[in-house]
């Protein structure tokens, strides 16, 4: 018998959902900020959202799997007050348990598509002037090399949330994914590459494509000897290995230490940023509000101020508590990974996971879609994936 409820639910999920993303894609474009009046027509926008999301109040299911959310909702209202953490991720995570999975990857990929094809357009017909950003850098040869943006604000943008697509496609696709649709990744991964000079990104996704080939090849799951015990551990613990990795070496950070200054170096000051951050405000207990300083910001008076680990940045804004029921929701998505043996969305949740070392995505909605795993229950049967 056809839900009426259900299917209503899911309807307005997944519209807020992909809403969401899009425009706050199409918010980070050149056009979108050469507006005038772009920071009043994002706000007007979120506000006809909170709108859509406030209806999903009125589908909310009294169970025995609330329980999750009756500890959830208290967090997050003491991280809103303190740190100003967003509604939509609050309200996206409270009822993603009720939605497939796979449907949240699709609108993800469907909103990322739409948004990105939009930018394009705004830059093929010449619809913006460029906004006063440094799109130079220095390569290793000494040359100056341009990172173009793609249309974007900034050249990075387009690459990081490719490395989530490509994620996505592979968790969707699982078993069934093709070596065209590998190649077909390794170009894009290439020709984003070849115009913005994101280093890490390309790497990472190259490294997880030969990753699942490698698998593939040798058809290794968790229950492989010795492979196999290597990722369940990593599927495991890799919120723990990596974030205690990235957070104590920003924590512990030395200029005067020679290895310590050139890893600086090469990830753009970030260890340095991060020092800074953790010595200036410290950690709290249920958050705290941190004024940032972004490329766009930077002036005379205001120099650049960014946290961009994203284990770091949590720990520091939404505090301990948020952070350790992060941790625990991991784990325990890990440990469900590894008993339905699904390889391809532990491999995913890894590299996911590697990236947010050096790049804020680990609570940021229009980037990292995984998050809502850590919703689901053992016996949701919406959990189709774990």
């Amino acid at each position: 018998m056809i839900n009426i409820k259900n299917i209503v639910l899911t309807f307005i999920f997944l519209f807020f959902y992909t809403a969401n993303v899009f425009f706050s894609n199409i918010s980070n474009s050149q056009y979108f900020i050469s507006l005038d009046n772009h920071e009043m027509i994002l706000s007007k926008i979120k506000i006809v959202l909170y709108g859509i999301g406030f209806l999903l109040i009125f589908f909310y299911k009294f169970n025995k799997y609330s329980l999750l959310d009756y500890l959830l909702i208290p967090i997050f209202i003491f991280s809103y007050y303190y740190s100003g953490i967003g509604l939509t991720l609050f309200f996206l995570f409270i009822f993603s348990k009720y939605v497939k999975f796979d449907l949240i990857l699709k609108c993800f990929l469907i909103s990322i598509f739409c948004g990105a094809l939009f930018v394009y357009i705004t830059y093929l017909f010449d619809m913006y002037e460029y906004s006063d950003v440094n799109f130079y850098r220095e390569n290793s040869d000494g040359e100056t090399v341009f990172r173009h943006p793609l249309g974007y604000v900034f050249s990075t943008y387009l690459p990081n949330v490719f490395l989530y697509v490509s994620l996505s496609w592979i968790v969707l696709r699982n078993h069934k994914l093709s070596v065209f649709e590998s190649i077909f990744l390794l170009f894009l991964n290439y020709v984003l590459y070849d115009f913005t000079d994101t280093r890490t990104v390309f790497y990472l996704v190259n490294l997880l494509i030969f990753s699942l080939i490698f698998i593939r090849i040798f058809n290794i799951d968790y229950k492989t000897r010795v492979l196999g015990r290597i990722l369940k551990f990593l599927t495991i613990y890799s919120f723990l290995l990596f974030s205690l990795l990235s957070i104590l070496i920003q924590v512990f950070y030395d200029p005067g230490s020679s290895w310590m200054f050139a890893l600086n170096k090469a990830l753009s000051g970030r260890l340095a940023y991060g020092y800074y951050a953790y010595d200036t405000y410290g950690l709290s207990i249920l958050g705290q509000h941190i004024e940032y300083v972004d490329l766009l910001d930077v002036n005379q008076y205001n120099k650049l101020f960014v946290v961009d680990s994203g284990y770091l940045k949590v720990l520091l804004d939404q505090g301990i508590v948020l952070f350790i029921f992060i941790f625990l929701g991991f784990f325990r998505l890990g440990k469900r990974i590894v008993l339905k043996n699904n390889i391809y969305l532990g491999l995913a949740i890894i590299f996911s996971l590697i990236n947010i070392m050096i790049n804020p995505h680990l609570l940021l909605i229009t980037f990292n879609p995984f998050i809502f795993l850590l919703a689901y229950d053992n016996k949701n049967k919406n959990s189709v994936y774990i």
